[in-house]
């Protein structure tokens, strides 16, 4: 009977430590499926955090792709300009030209209408001259 009573403690006992391990069990396997949903949870959050960071590159990669263009457009666009600049004063300078000879043209035709009027004037004496003569000659 001692052995009976000695055994029914030892069975009293294991089924103790049987129910503590698996009460323990239990505890660790809420554990571990909370870790798992976390690790899921991060997971996702680190998935995101990547799309982004990929995104975010693409949209450096597309900004420096627009930047090098317009550095291209607005080199050419200078150029033009320059260009056009260049332009602008050689047809500036024509103009000038233009206008002094146009000033010395019309300089030149005033001293040739004054020297015309000279001969108009030294013509109309000269006929008068012929006139008086002629007058003369007749009485």
């Amino acid at each position: 009977e001692r052995w009976q009573l000695h055994l029914q403690k030892i069975s009293t006992k294991q089924q103790i430590e049987s129910a503590d391990l698996n009460l323990l069990n239990e505890q660790l396997k809420t554990q571990l499926d909370q870790s798992r949903e976390l690790c899921d949870r991060l997971q996702k959050q680190v998935d995101l955090h990547r799309s982004s960071a990929e995104q975010m590159e693409l949209k450096q990669r597309d900004f420096s792709e627009q930047s090098h263009v317009l550095k291209g457009v607005e080199s050419c666009l200078l150029s033009q300009l320059n260009e056009k600049r260049e332009e602008h004063r050689q047809t500036l300078a024509e103009v000038q030209a233009e206008r002094e000879s146009r000033r010395a043209l019309e300089e030149h035709l005033l001293h040739l209408q004054e020297k015309l009027q000279m001969y108009e004037n030294q013509m109309k004496q000269i006929y008068h001259i012929l006139d008086s003569t002629q007058q003369t000659i007749v009485t």
